[in-house]
């Protein structure tokens, strides 16, 4: 049930129409993030999405969020490092109305300064509170610390300076020049009618400004180091990883799998020896993100300050180990049926299909079906997780950064 219109403008409109549902999601994408950013502007296009929801000529802030709730539906909104996002779920009655409320958002929103000024205190508590979650905090270091040279390695919500500076006009040239006709997708999945959905999005169409911005520089990955920062907490946190793959290699499937025997479900192996059999940390495990030309492979875990340096040195430990022999024929076959029931999960949820809709026309341009997704874990072969493994575990290559009660003259170099 899946079909695609670009209309004359450059916008793409996909859906999945699944009409045994009641409920829709739609969500109207930006190709803009903080990938698009410089450091003087670092943080706008998050702000942005702030202020769409802030009122139009015709709708204050208020008058939005009663609409959604009158209709019993959920309007939300993020910002990536590539992509941003404003969505609603609501039965398919409501589909109409959803949509002309996001382009109304997006189109015609007033950026009324009193709100923005109030938005703005919002978004600086948003920078705080990351400065008071060190699980967070974490994850925003350890970009900067691959990508620190270009603008994937800033936070997505900017910085106190940066957000702090940020004007009205600041805002609204931006959208001119990356909120373009060419740049936007709309993706819905659901009790939804493509047709329908054009010629909805169609009668708006008018109100942008047509083209594609300019395309974005390519990533530079700074050479591996380590960076440690004390903080006054009770524990230590500690990510170590390199450079993956991105959203256009296929071994990205092979990827998943090692991801998932290394250290991201909870019978790999980093969690069985490092949580369940030594009890070492509550928090711990592998990840992987696949970005537009780079990606991220690293594994993290929080634990107490006695207990950092046989954590790191384990985890190091595991990795090494499975790049030098790989996994058992058992361990393989586990990995692909956790992720094809993980996947099989998800697509339940209309939510999740939308996002993934949007996401493979913006990577692939086109359609990936959950059989091919199925289709290529099967296919993923033992030489494949090893060649993966030979790539992406060497933890020579890694960088490495600390968090948290550290303790003193404390480096990761010689244990990695």
């Amino acid at each position: 049930m899946y079909k695609k219109t670009v209309l004359p403008c450059g916008l793409t409109v996909v859906t999945e129409e699944m009409p045994a549902y009641r409920s829709a999601t739609v969500g109207v994408w930006a190709n803009v993030g903080s990938a698009d950013e410089d450091s003087g502007n670092s943080g706008v296009s998050h702000f942005i999405e702030h202020m769409l929801f802030k009122g139009t000529s015709s709708k204050s802030a208020a008058d939005i969020a009663e609409i959604m709730d009158g209709c019993g539906g959920q309007m939300n909104a993020f910002t990536e490092k590539e992509r941003t996002c404003f969505y609603a779920k609501v039965l398919g009655d409501h589909v109409p109305m959803t949509v002309d409320l996001l382009f109304e958002m997006l189109c015609d929103s007033t950026f009324d300064q009193t709100e923005l000024e109030r938005e703005r205190r919002v978004i600086l508590d948003e920078i705080r509170m990351y400065e008071d979650s060190p699980e967070d905090l974490i994850m925003e270091m350890f970009p900067s610390l691959l990508w620190g040279g270009c603008s994937l390695g800033r936070p997505v919500v900017g910085t106190a300076e940066t957000v702090g500076a940020m004007t009205r006009g600041d805002m609204l040239d931006y959208m001119k020049r990356k909120y373009v006709a060419g740049n936007l997708l709309v993706s819905a999945a659901g009790n939804v009618r493509h047709e329908e959905l054009v010629d909805l999005v169609g009668g708006h169409v008018g109100m942008l400004s047509p083209g594609v911005s300019a395309g974005r520089p390519a990533p530079v990955v700074s050479p591996p180091s380590s960076s440690v920062r004390v903080k006054d907490c009770e524990q230590a946190y500690v990510i170590i990883g390199r450079e993956g793959y991105p959203q256009s290699d296929d071994r990205r499937y092979a990827l998943s799998v090692v991801d998932s025997i290394l250290g991201s479900s909870m019978s790999s192996r980093i969690f069985q020896e490092i949580r369940e059999r030594r009890g070492l940390a509550y928090n711990i495990g592998s990840f992987t993100t696949s970005l537009e030309s780079t990606g991220l492979f690293g594994i993290y875990a929080g634990t107490s300050p006695e207990h950092l340096e046989e954590v790191a040195s384990l985890s190091a430990s595991i990795a090494s180990g499975m790049r030098r022999d790989g996994p058992s024929a058992a361990e393989l076959a586990r990995a692909k049926e956790q992720l094809k029931g993980a996947l099989a999960l998800s697509l339940e949820s209309t939510s999740w299909r939308m996002i993934s809709l949007a996401r493979n026309e913006f990577y692939h341009g086109r359609f990936i079906s959950p059989e091919e997704v199925f289709d290529r874990i099967d296919a993923v072969s033992m030489e494949d997780v090893m060649s993966v493994s030979d790539s992406l575990l060497d933890v020579s290559s890694y960088s490495s950064c600390v968090l948290g009660a550290v303790p003193e003259g404390f480096s990761l170099g010689a244990l990695i």
